[in-house]
């Protein structure tokens, strides 16, 4: 059986090889699990974050990725207990937020839109 990996947004490994992050250090989670950390050499003007950049590699010989929504897979939970519940070997959250809390986002799964900003 396939180990599961849930995760809407994969950050392009390209952006390392054209120098825009410097120093970056690697996690082997698992077997065809990697997590890479990149430290930007500039922010921008923000109020919030920092100036990580977090790549995941994922072998998709050895992990299936799936979208799991609180409307089809709820109820609403931090990322650790849909790892537990859904026995996931890693999570990232699809969504992206205003500061008041609206959705940014547009998500569309099997033909049906899951989230809309609109």
């Amino acid at each position: 059986m396939r180990a599961r990996l849930v995760t809407c947004t994969l950050v392009a490994s390209a952006v390392s090889l054209l120098g825009l992050f410097v120093a970056p250090t690697a996690l082997a989670v698992r077997p065809g699990l990697v997590v890479e950390r990149h430290l930007a050499p500039e922010a921008p003007e923000v109020a919030v974050g920092d100036r990580q950049i977090t790549i995941v590699r994922v072998d998709l010989r050895a992990y299936r990725l799936r979208f799991l929504t609180e409307a089809r897979h709820g109820p609403r939970r931090p990322a650790p207990a849909w790892a537990r519940d859904h026995r996931l070997a890693g999570v990232t959250n699809a969504g992206m937020f205003l500061p008041s809390g609206r959705s940014v986002g547009f998500m569309v799964q099997d033909g049906d839109v899951v989230s809309n900003r609109r």
